[in-house]
């Protein structure tokens, strides 16, 4: 994984680096593969934006954040990317998904309360 750290109106720092590193490494535990990592900073006016986009196996994650503190937006961008992959990787269980575990759980719960009836009948 090669990680694409761009910035434009200032320079990147090894904390800044580093950070974004550690902070990317969260998105581990969902044990899937990312690909081509692309963070980018702009500074304006006192104010960091980041732009972060990783294409893993089940889509692609996008996030942005402004602040005034380059860490506190790095934080809220990976906060925004894990909140995606966990829906992601989640989505086979959602109730949309006509084969997910929730609507067998509630196809079988209607089941059994058809034989409950039909046993007082």
């Amino acid at each position: 994984m090669s990680l694409r750290i761009t910035a434009k109106n200032f320079e990147i720092t090894p904390e800044i680096n580093e950070c974004v590193e550690d902070k990317l490494a969260k998105l581990n535990k969902w044990q899937t593969e990312l690909s081509n990592p692309r963070f980018v900073f702009y500074k304006e006016h006192g104010i960091y934006t980041v732009d972060a986009t990783v294409v893993s196996a089940k889509g692609e994650l996008a996030a942005h954040a402004e602040n005034r503190d380059v860490l506190v937006a790095i934080n809220e961008v990976v906060k925004k990317m894990e909140t995606e992959m966990n829906k992601l990787h989640h989505k086979p269980d959602a109730r949309r998904d006509d084969d997910s575990i929730k609507t067998r759980q509630r196809d079988k719960e209607e089941r059994a309360e058809e034989k409950r009836e039909h046993s007082f009948d």
